[in-house]
């Protein structure tokens, strides 16, 4: 990503573009910066990241030009101390705003997916026009029939046209979801290799968890076992085109 971003921007050799990671271990480079931009910040603002950040900055924290995206209520799925607080102290001027256009998904996605997440009561709009695509939601009473349902919403896929790599089946990351959806491929016959990120082209269709498959994408998406706290049944599979 940091290369993609570096060869689109075409940013100068004065710039830095890439992991917290690689920046902390810059630390002994003489460059300094005025502006900071941080993605998923939920996951990186923490009161030691500040620090070594800082440190970088030609006025510190507290005098750079700072831009930061977070979602905290969504998207926080590390268990990395909340640093807001400590932004905060050093940079008591900084205002938040809340973004409210999806610039990602299709309307009939995005709004399944907030249906999903118990999000429907957010006022999204959409940057992309809908399809008049669906998203497809099967409700079961026992494993058999989520096995039926898995089965026939694959092959069903295969069957429309989509390569077996453009699919991928997604669970929740406890340990009880993993081994339900284990269990529930062997039962439907359906051959799925678990995601791998360091293969560019996985060649087949892959399961992950949720939390693992976070920031990548696929043609098609099965979430298997998905248990939607606004109704009583679990929801299964939630297919996206």
């Amino acid at each position: 990503l940091a290369i993609y971003l570096r060869n689109m921007l075409r940013t100068p050799t004065s710039c830095f573009v890439g992991t917290l990671e690689d920046f902390s271990n810059s630390i002994g480079n003489s460059s300094k910066y005025d502006v900071l931009i941080i993605d998923e910040g939920q996951d990186l603002v923490t009161s030691e990241s500040l620090k070594k950040i800082s440190a970088h900055l030609v006025s510190g924290i507290e005098g750079a030009y700072i831009r930061i995206f977070a979602d905290y209520e969504g998207q926080k799925i590390y268990d990395v101390p909340d640093g807001r607080s400590v932004l905060k102290s050093w940079c008591p001027d900084l205002f938040t705003f809340t973004l409210t256009e999806n610039c990602r998904n299709l309307p009939g996605i995005g709004t399944a997916a907030l249906f999903l997440s118990g999000r429907s009561h957010l006022a999204i709009s959409y940057r992309r026009s809908d399809d008049n695509y669906t998203p497809e939601l099967f409700e079961y009473s026992n494993f058999e029939e989520s096995v039926v349902h898995l089965r026939n919403s694959y092959n069903g896929l295969l069957s429309i046209g989509f390569m077996p790599e453009e699919i991928v089946i997604l669970c929740e990351e406890d340990q009880e979801s993993i081994l339900r959806l284990e269990k529930a491929l062997a039962a439907s016959n359906v051959r799925a290799k678990h995601f791998d990120p360091s293969l560019e082209s996985q060649g087949h269709t892959s399961w992950a968890t949720i939390k693992d498959f976070k920031g990548f994408d696929a043609s098609c998406t099965i979430v298997f076992g998905l248990e939607a706290s606004s109704v009583d049944t679990a929801i299964e599979p939630f297919i996206d085109e």
